[in-house]
């Protein structure tokens, strides 16, 4: 089930990744928005060395990966930092948020 440190680290999560600047206003309308910096977020499953875990039916490893995907920041990505296992994934990930950021920069 959902604990209530995962439940707080994606309120956490969701906050971080919506982060606005916000000035004050003169008027009574309330605050204004000056930018906002939306953030990528990618969660990182680690110790999952080769890929058994994923073929094993009643894997509490799939049920686990499962209820995180549903938290809203996509799939999980399965590492083992130990062994290097997931790495290239997450130099894809780092490869095409950093073409996209190039691209919204004007940058070439």
């Amino acid at each position: 089930g959902v604990t209530s440190d995962l439940s707080e680290t994606v309120r956490w999560l969701r906050k971080i990744s919506h982060d606005t600047s916000i000035a004050a206003s003169d008027d009574t309308d309330g605050p204004v928005v000056t930018s906002s910096n939306h953030r990528e977020v990618a969660i990182l499953a680690n110790k999952l060395e080769g890929d058994r875990w994923a073929h094993m039916d009643d894997s509490y490893v799939l049920d686990n990966l499962a209820e995180i995907s549903r938290a809203g920041f996509g799939e999980p990505i399965p590492i083992s930092a130990e062994h290097g296992d997931g790495l290239s994934d997450i130099a894809v990930l780092i490869d095409k948020l950093t073409r996209e950021k190039r691209t919204r920069l004007g940058m070439p």
